[in-house]
């Protein structure tokens, strides 16, 4: 399943925006590292402030696994709309769709999203048989403590998310799939090299409740054969992963581009005696461009 921070058609609906890999199924291209907003507070006067918000467009794309644990790599790219919006209370941009509550202490509440590409069993050797995975997503809340500031804009900080998940063949068959959380600690360092490149890394571990991994991971009786044994999951760690990547954005802040790669292992999660898992570790890159043609008028008075 090829990763797309829904993470691409789910991350964009749910505020997120942008290009990142998040490793929450081992299979989603996220979209959420593209607009490189420093992290600081920014008076309604300033006038080197970003916009309230802003529209525009991208292009996306990733090279991963079929699903955590597979040994088959696939290439996808795509479109995507790309939206932004820095209010006072509610904000919306790389970091997803959040309310700042309890700012005294760097906290705040986040939509966690993510959604991955539909897998039909043919493609894979180790599942051909088997019936296909479809389309699947994954939505709940995130929660972010800012753990530290330094003076250059970097900064340090946990998330803990928690995310119902789900698949379709198409809109008729929706079928809830349990659950999956994370966590993570990232680090974000903008105008790294100059000010127009931001470097971004992450490092985090998911797990899965049974139902979603006996979705990934299980080989019911009717589809053992001699060289796929049957296999009941079971919950727990799905994969822990690092992730590190750059964005570029042109002079006129009118262009973005991001690239970044992550790197996932298996080792030490549950489900690691199913015969669905033939690689321990799991290599991605994901790459993005986007494109703003407009922004307000109107700027923001904060940015956290």
């Amino acid at each position: 399943m090829l990763k797309i921070q829904l993470t691409l058609l789910l991350v964009l609906l749910s505020g997120a925006s942008a290009l990142a890999i998040s490793p929450p199924a081992r299979s989603v291209a996220s979209v959420s590292a593209v607009t490189g907003v420093t992290p600081a507070d920014l008076t309604p006067f300033d006038p080197d402030a970003p916009a309230l918000y802003e529209l525009g467009l991208g292009v996306g794309g990733t090279m991963d696994r079929h699903y955590p644990g597979s040994d088959q790599t696939r290439l996808v790219a795509l479109p995507f709309p790309f939206g932004i919006y820095r209010g006072e209370i509610i904000q919306s941009d790389r970091g997803g769709t959040r309310a700042r509550l309890m700012t005294a202490t760097n906290f705040d509440v986040s939509v966690s999203a993510s959604g991955a590409f539909p897998l039909k069993s043919s493609e894979d050797v180790a599942r051909t048989g088997m019936p296909d995975i479809g389309w699947t997503g994954q939505l709940g809340p995130k929660l972010r403590l800012q753990l530290k500031n330094w003076d250059d804009g970097a900064f340090l900080r946990a998330g803990l998310s928690a995310r119902a998940a789900f698949s379709a063949n198409d809109f008729s068959s929706v079928m809830g799939r349990g659950f999956v959380y994370e966590a993570e600690v990232v680090y974000e360092r903008p105008n790294t090299f100059n000010d127009q490149i931001d470097f971004f890394s992450a490092l985090s571990s998911s797990f899965g409740s049974e139902k979603y991994l006996d979705y990934l991971y299980t080989v019911p009786a009717a589809y053992a054969t001699a060289g796929r044994t049957a296999y009941q999951a079971h919950p727990g760690l799905l994969e822990s992963s690092l992730e590190a990547g750059f964005s570029y954005r042109t002079l006129n802040k009118k262009h973005k581009f991001v690239i970044s790669g992550q790197a996932g292992t298996l080792e030490g999660s549950s489900n690691l005696d199913s015969p669905l898992v033939k690689s321990r570790v799991d290599l991605t890159l994901a790459f993005a461009w986007v494109w703003t043609f407009f922004e307000s008028k109107e700027r923001a008075a904060r940015v956290d």
